[in-house]
């Protein structure tokens, strides 16, 4: 498990949001529990010793009970979700109204208009209910907006007049 997480939830998840983040805000930012010999001394530590009666990082949580407050160690994992809601009442509402109420999307056959209709002024007007639904009917529109709408570039346009071989 270990192994997988280092090689790909981290390289491939974790740490492309954290460079992309930073970056985006001229900051360098480093993750101290990733030093070299810390990783490689835990990996030599029994899986036992890790997780004790369902609580994981049991030696983290040990060395620091006395120094942080039990509210921060023994609070729910927080993940990193984007705000999505406020996107879609925002920079991107005009998108969305646009994309998901354009009378080609609503005229597709594969959802209500009423329901798509209902679920966008849900939206508009504050609630975060639809907010995932919104955003895979807008990705879906796009999606179907370029690749079956669209006619497909022509191979040799992508690559500026030369033929693939």
């Amino acid at each position: 498990m270990l192994d997988a997480d280092v090689n790909n939830y981290l390289t491939d998840d974790l740490l492309v949001k954290m460079d992309v983040a930073t970056m985006a805000h001229s900051l360098e930012a480093r993750s101290p529990f990733l030093d070299h010999k810390l990783m490689e001394f835990m990996a030599r530590v029994p899986a036992n010793m890790k997780l004790q009666r369902g609580e994981s990082k049991h030696i983290l949580k040990s060395a620091l009970r006395q120094i942080l407050p039990n509210e921060i160690l023994d609070r729910q994992k927080m993940g990193f979700g984007v705000p999505l809601g406020g996107w879609l009442r925002g920079s991107l509402k005009e998108v969305l109204v646009d994309t998901v109420l354009s009378d080609r999307a609503l005229a597709r056959g594969y959802f209500q208009p009423a329901a798509v209709r209902e679920m966008v002024g849900a939206q508009l007007a504050g609630s975060d209910r639809f907010k995932y639904q919104l955003w895979d009917l807008l990705m879906l529109e796009r999606w179907h907006q370029m690749f079956i709408d669209e006619p497909p570039v022509p191979r040799a346009s992508l690559l500026g007049g030369v033929h693939a071989v």
